[in-house]
């Protein structure tokens, strides 16, 4: 590793604490410019700071989110796989589970539609000239 690599290595390393540091003190409570004395920076810096961490986490979070989804959709995929075949030939207990599993696809995919409701609104308009 050469010496630049290593100070770009030292800096994510400590800014990645800086961030982990700053998001705990933001848990117990404290304020952008406690959270900046804190770390020895100021509070603008230390806003700055947990705006990167938040964003970090957050595109962890969708990250496992797609990774899990992928997951069960390949469990299920197996799953109608071996249920298919006696779905097909009229067994009555393989064709509900083929429509359970589509269900429950259709449910992580967000393929249903939203359940419509209905309701009556009144709306009282006073008017003072």
């Amino acid at each position: 590793m050469s010496r630049s690599e290593s100070k770009i290595s030292k800096r994510i390393t400590t800014s990645r604490e800086r961030e982990n540091t700053a998001l705990e003190l933001r848990k117990a409570g404290y304020t952008c410019a406690k959270i900046g004395q804190a770390l020895g920076i100021s509070g603008s810096a230390a806003n700055q700071t947990l705006c990167r961490a938040l964003a970090r986490l957050e595109a962890q979070s969708k990250e496992s989110a797609a990774d899990y989804r992928r997951i069960q959709l390949e469990r299920l995929d197996g799953m109608l796989t071996a249920m298919w075949k006696p779905a097909i030939n009229g067994d009555p207990q393989a064709v509900d589970r083929v429509l359970k599993i589509e269900e429950r696809r259709s449910k992580l995919l967000g393929l249903d539609a939203p359940e419509k409701t209905t309701g009556t609104l009144k709306i009282i308009v006073e008017r003072h000239d």
